[in-house]
C-alpha cells in the first residue's frame, strides 16, 4: 500500500475568521448557545415567525454540534502521553498568533499549520492527530454490560462536522477523502477498529444473553 496520499487539486479563498475564541477572554461558544437556545423558549414570536425559524432550529443545531466536535478533538489529542507522562501533541497545542482577521488573537497551533492546501505532511500529520482522536473516544457514562464505544454512524457523522467546521473557520481544506489510501491512514484504521469492536462486544452481549436465558 502507498505511503503517499492521493491530493485533489483545489483553491480556496483564506479570508476566514475564527468565531470560537481561546484568548483571554475565554468566550464559550458552546455555553453560549446552550444559553439563546433556553432563551428562545420564552420569545414570543407570531406564526409566521415561528415557521420561519423552524430552519433556523437546525442551523443552530448543526453550529452547537461542529463547535462541540472541535472540543472533543482538542480533548482527545490532549489525553495521548507518553510513557513519561509527556503530551504527544504539546507543539501542535500550543497557542500561536491566529492568522485569520476578526477572530480570536490566538489560536492552538494545529489550526493554522494544516491550513491551506493539503500537502503531504499536512495531511500525515492531521491524519495522525484524527486517528489519536477517535480511537480515544468513549462514552462519558457507560451501563452495565453496554459497549463504551460510539456507534461507527455517530464517529463518521462527527468526522463530517469535524471537517466542515475547519474549513469553514480555520481554512482546512484537508477533509476525510484524504486520510484515505495509504497506510496508517484513518479509513483503514477505523474499518479495522470497528471490526474489533464488534466482533467483542457481540461477543460480550451473547455472553450475557446465555447467562440471563
Amino acid at each position: 500500500m502507498s505511503l503517499q496520499p492521493a491530493f485533489r487539486a483545489r483553491t480556496r479563498s483564506s479570508n476566514l475568521t475564527t468565531p470560537v475564541s481561546t484568548g483571554s477572554d475565554a468566550f464559550d461558544f458552546g455555553s453560549y448557545l446552550d444559553t439563546i437556545t433556553a432563551t428562545e423558549t420564552n420569545v414570543v414570536r407570531s406564526e409566521t415567525e415561528q415557521n420561519a425559524l423552524k430552519s433556523s432550529g437546525v442551523t443552530l443545531l448543526h453550529l452547537k454540534r461542529a463547535h462541540k466536535a472541535e472540543k472533543s478533538f482538542l480533548e482527545g489529542i490532549s489525553s495521548i502521553r507518553d510513557t513519561n507522562l509527556q503530551l504527544k501533541w504539546a507543539t501542535m497545542l500550543e497557542m500561536i498568533e491566529n492568522p485569520n482577521k476578526g477572530g480570536a488573537t490566538e489560536v492552538h497551533r494545529v489550526f493554522v499549520v494544516c491550513a491551506g492546501y493539503p500537502t503531504r505532511n499536512k495531511v500525515m500529520v492531521a491524519n495522525a492527530m484524527v486517528v489519536d482522536w477517535q480511537l480515544s473516544l468513549m462514552k462519558k457514562k457507560v451501563k452495565p454490560n453496554e459497549c463504551p464505544w460510539y456507534q461507527p454512524s455517530t464517529q463518521g457523522t462527527d468526522l463530517r462536522t469535524f471537517f466542515g467546521h475547519m474549513a469553514k473557520y480555520h481554512d482546512w481544506q484537508i477533509s476525510d477523502v484524504d486520510l484515505k489510501g495509504f497506510d496508517g491512514a484513518l479509513d483503514g484504521v477505523l474499518k479495522t477498529e470497528f471490526q474489533r469492536r464488534e466482533k467483542e462486544w457481540v461477543s460480550v452481549l451473547n455472553r450475557v444473553l446465555y447467562i440471563a436465558l
